[in-house]
């Protein structure tokens, strides 16, 4: 750990801004950083600019959300021209928010706790 990240710990070992919740493994309790999809997360994650379906426009098509704790995503419904999406690694527990997302050909969801497909 730098000295940077050593000043942002709190004095019960988490960083200034995490929220936390428990869950509890077999015999032991992990601490787990969660948090909503944001635009600002989005944006830092789209890349591929490419013509949209009807060839008149321009959209990112491709977005990576892997490992960002997330526990909602329901802020990705907004992007329809979506073809790739990546929120593998994260604490999802539906998948509904992506059933506006027509155009999706490829999805990575792997290591995510879904309750609701």
């Amino acid at each position: 750990m730098s000295d940077m990240d050593e000043d942002a710990v709190l004095s019960d070992g988490t960083l200034e801004g995490e929220e936390e919740t428990h869950q509890e493994g077999p015999g032991e309790d992990e601490k787990v950083q969660v948090c909503h999809l944001t635009q600002e997360t989005i944006s830092q994650g789209l890349s591929l600019l490419c013509r949209t379906g009807n060839g008149l426009g321009h959209a990112f098509v491709k977005v990576d959300l892997k490992d960002k704790g997330l526990n909602d995503i329901a802020a990705i419904s907004s992007y329809t021209h979506l073809r790739f999406l990546d929120i593998s690694n994260n604490h999802l527990i539906d998948l509904a928010p992506l059933a506006s997302l027509t155009h999706l050909l490829w999805l990575k969801a792997s290591t995510s706790l879904f309750l609701f497909i």
